[in-house]
């Protein structure tokens, strides 16, 4: 007989013998995988030769040929939801109507094989007031990837002038859009490539083909100009003042300097570059310890490249003058603030393009130049001057980072096709053997960034963070092509730091200023000063701490009540997360702009904590009108009398016109309607046309639950997913006719049949068909891991400030 103890060693010996007789078979990628695998490298490798610094360099040895072409662009030989008008604002111009969709093509026969710029002279229609965004096409195709979107700016300005109170808070002037003829070259959107952008066209005839992606504009002229930029550098320029025999002016200016508010801006490229009231410093001009008053404009609006700002100054002789600035710029740690300076929509010399301001927490005057500031020719009279944000000092480092990023990200999906979101550490992928390609584009890479690392150092002088990210890829990468078997295992990492450098490069393009005025100087004038001394600083500081105890800083309206307006209509504005300070100042500034003076109602705006609403309401001490107040509350102040049926009220039928009926359902109780909304959501389909496009799937055909499943199974076999928002259920309920309630309102209706049919299929998504029920949609949805997504429509302004290379 056998004991126990040696039918464990049998046991043991024999499954050691039949271990050793077995063959280890490494799981492997498919040949299917390997064949995605290499279809994607090559789009990598497509899409890397379609960036206009490559296109430029592939075409730099052609260069100009002099020749100027006019375009008449009211002959156009095709185009879709176009229109010519003759005598355009009662002039004898003749103009081509554009809509915010459709498209113009015009022939053009070039008579030299050169590089061309494009200048276009267009008026801006009425729209929704946004950017207006072209894309340029070169016989039917995009000569690179610039070209897709191409922006110009509208006009605003103030409507009426600036006006500080006495005695109260200035009103936030209203902005009011310039309709004028403009004329600009094609540029860049990112400001990356200077003042314009080159095309490459061959001698003969060529098609050019304006598209619409967003705003209409009339378009009065288009030219070809082969030239080359001819700004001189101020070397140059200031040979070209001797010559001349130009003199620095001398005796001119009161005291040598002459302030001009920047607050009292001309024009503006952005609506939203309104002037704002800031209290950081006494020295500010104006200011005041009790009452806001407007004295700066910038900040984080005024950061995005192409943004400007124009001043209107006047000189009382001509000749050479120094300009400088009083702003603040603690904003950016690492990089510092660029801006160009035009004068008369003129860039004076190459370094005026070049206007640096670094970090500090405090304010600083400065003259453009720095410690030898620059001369400007000014001739007597009126001039304006221009500061656009720029990105030049650093568009270099920038366009090779992010052209970096972009094959690091088309790599990354390819990865992702292979070895999933969650790679299988103990299975054999062999990537260096079915993805050699990736391997050799994150060699590539490395290499590329080791130079964007040592660049971005020799042009801030440290290592600053931005560096560190940078090195931290490096290593990653390198460590990715050392050793090709360790990538299952760093590829999360690798996923997190991609899109930390996304966000990295995306926020070190944005330049964000605040300026308190600006100043024409004589040659070696005395500069103000920056900042008020120690001992009025604190004057000021503790008259502010005697003031905040007799100020009602809840009452945004007045802060003084004894120049309140009698009998005005109280209005509360909560504070919670959907609300808050800065959306009640806006608030504020359009009543105060518009509603009052149109209607003469005098409103009293309140700000206060949501939860107080119902029960000062209900003990008599509550508002007229309460703002920002959940929806769901509705019934419950119906439910106490506390709030007006607004169905009774004149005008009603018309106000609720306004919205879709379906938001009125959670706010009736018994017949009557006791809130109106203030947002509506509701959810839409988001798509990664990349990807899309890549495997062959049309979005188009995708109409039904169906058609979705049917992609569906596409995409998991690449190691993808679709997503979808977990507040959907209502979808499939109302599509199946099902509602929720019953009894007129008084009952549920969530376990009828119909509401339980629905309550399944929504289920079967994520039990049946493996659809993530927690995912960040905004971090799947940029690395490619979910190219399809249902989520709330509002998700798309964060889209395109959290990813914007896609």
């Amino acid at each position: 007989m056998i004991g126990s103890k040696q039918k464990k060693i049998v046991a043991f010996l024999f499954a050691l013998v039949m271990a050793l007789q077995i063959p280890a078979v490494p799981m492997q990628v498919t040949a299917a995988q390997a064949a995605a695998t290499v279809d994607g490298v090559q789009q990598v490798i497509a899409s890397a030769d379609k960036s206009y610094h490559a296109y430029l360099t592939q075409h730099t040895a052609v260069g100009f040929c002099g020749e100027t072409i006019s375009v008449p662009v009211t002959q156009t030989a095709a185009g879709e939801k176009i229109s010519v008008q003759e005598k355009f604002e009662d002039s004898e111009r003749s103009v081509l109507l554009t809509a915010e969709e459709g498209y113009a093509t015009w022939k053009v026969t070039v008579p030299k094989t050169a590089l061309y710029a494009m200048e276009l002279a267009y008026y801006p229609l009425k729209g929704t007031g946004g950017i207006i965004q072209r894309a340029v096409r070169i016989d039917g195709q995009t000569p690179f990837a610039e070209a897709d979107t191409i922006k110009f700016s509208r006009i605003y300005k103030d409507a009426a002038p600036l006006e500080h109170l006495d005695g109260q808070n200035d009103i936030w002037p209203e902005q009011q859009e310039v309709f004028s003829w403009q004329t600009t070259m094609v540029r860049d959107a990112k400001g990356y490539f200077g003042e314009q952008l080159l095309f490459y066209l061959e001698s003969g005839e060529h098609t050019i083909t304006f598209e619409s992606l967003a705003e209409p504009m009339a378009i009065g002229g288009l030219t070809l100009v082969s030239q080359a930029e001819d700004t001189p550098d101020y070397a140059t320029m200031l040979k070209e003042y001797e010559k001349k025999g130009l003199q620095p002016v001398s005796g001119a200016l009161e005291g040598g300097i002459q302030l001009f508010q920047a607050e009292d801006s001309l024009e503006k490229s952005d609506q939203s570059l309104h002037a704002d009231a800031d209290v950081s410093s006494p020295a500010n001009q104006p200011y005041s310890y009790r009452y806001q008053k407007i004295n700066v404009i910038g900040g984080e609006l005024w950061q995005t490249p192409g943004q400007w700002i124009s001043w209107q100054i006047d000189v009382p002789k001509s000749g050479l003058y120094e300009i400088g600035f009083r702003v603040r710029q603690n904003y950016s740690r690492d990089i510092a603030a660029q801006r160009s300076l035009y004068i008369d929509g003129c860039l004076p010399f190459r370094e005026a393009g070049e206007l640096t301001f670094a970090y500090n927490d405090k304010w600083t005057v400065s003259k453009a130049g720095g410690d030898t500031p620059y001369l400007f020719y000014l001739e007597k009279g009126s001039h304006v001057l221009t500061m656009k944000v720029s990105c030049s000092v650093m568009a270099d480092s920038l366009m090779q980072a992010q052209e970096s990023l972009e094959q690091l990200n088309q790599a990354n999906w390819v990865l992702l096709t292979v070895i999933g979101n969650t790679p299988d550490l103990n299975r054999d992928y062999n990537i260096d053997q079915y993805c050699p390609e990736v391997i050799e584009i994150f060699k590539a890479q490395a290499e590329k960034l080791s130079r964007v690392a040592d660049a971005w150092m020799q042009m801030t002088g440290r290592r600053d963070s931005n560096v560190a990210q940078i090195e931290t890829i490096l290593y990653i990468l390198n460590q990715m092509v050392e050793e090709p078997d360790e990538i299952p295992a760093l590829y999360a990492t690798f996923k997190d730091n991609i899109s930390n450098f996304a966000n990295m490069l995306a926020n070190a393009a944005m330049s964000s200023l605040a300026m308190d005025y600006l100043f024409v100087a004589e040659q070696g004038a005395e500069l103000p000063q920056a900042d008020v001394g120690f001992f009025t600083s604190l004057k000021y500081g503790f008259l502010k701490f005697l003031v905040s105890f007799v100020t009602d800083y809840n009452n945004l309206s007045n802060l003084d009540a004894s120049v309140a307006t009698a009998d005005p209509v109280k209005v509360w504005i909560g504070n919670g997360l959907s609300g808050g300070r800065d959306q009640a100042v806006q608030l504020n500034n359009l009543i105060t702009q518009s509603f009052s003076p149109d209607t003469g109602i005098p409103i009293n705006l309140q700000l206060v904590a949501n939860a107080t609403i119902l029960t000062a309401t209900l003990s008599g001490f509550g508002p007229d009108v309460a703002l920002q107040v959940a929806g769901t509350d509705a019934v419950q102040y119906a439910m106490r009398n506390a709030v007006v049926d607004l169905s009774k009220l004149d005008g009603f039928d018309e106000v609720k016109a306004r919205f879709n009926p379906e938001t009125f359902v959670g706010v009736t109780y018994e017949g009557g309607t006791y809130m109106l909304p203030e947002t509506m959501s509701f959810p839409v389909m988001f798509y990664r046309k990349d990807i899309l496009e890549r495997l062959s799937v049309d979005i188009h055909s995708i109409r039904t639950w169906d058609d979705l499943i049917s992609v569906m199974a596409v995409l998991q076999r690449q190691n993808m997913n679709v997503g979808m928002a977990k507040t959907l259920y209502y979808t499939f309920l109302f599509q199946m006719g099902g509602k929720v309630y019953k009894e007129g309102g008084k009952a549920s209706d969530l376990d009828s049949k119909t509401a339980l049919n629905a309550f399944y299929q929504y289920m079967d998504f994520y039990t049946k068909y493996d659809f993530p029920y927690t995912y960040n949609f905004v971090t799947r949805f940029r690395t490619g891991e979910v190219p399809i997504a249902i989520e709330e429509y509002t998700s798309y302004n964060t889209l395109r400030l959290a990813a914007p290379e896609i």
